[in-house]
């Protein structure tokens, strides 16, 4: 599949000497690639999208915890946050 192509491609491009813009343009593509494919109006473009970003999941970074607690959040989640206008 396409998304095993950029996969691989962007394994091989880490493994290049300044290649960090190489692999976010990759990563960015693929997630592009999830984004169109979420789009569609068919179901199994969808399912697979969401296949896609399952395969994703254990790739990324996990987020250090002092990322998530910025002073300018400091109100927390509140009901009002998830009101759809």
């Amino acid at each position: 599949s396409l998304s095993a192509v950029i996969k691989w491609l962007r394994y091989l491009a880490s493994r290049l000497p300044n290649s960090d813009r190489a692999c976010r343009d990759l990563d960015e593509l693929r997630l592009k690639m999830i984004l169109r494919l979420l789009q569609t109006n068919s179901f199994s473009g969808k399912m697979n999208a969401l296949n896609e970003v399952h395969k994703l999941l254990p790739s990324l970074t996990p987020i250090h915890r002092s990322t998530l607690n910025r002073s300018d959040d400091s109100e927390g989640l509140t009901p009002e946050k998830f009101i759809v206008n």
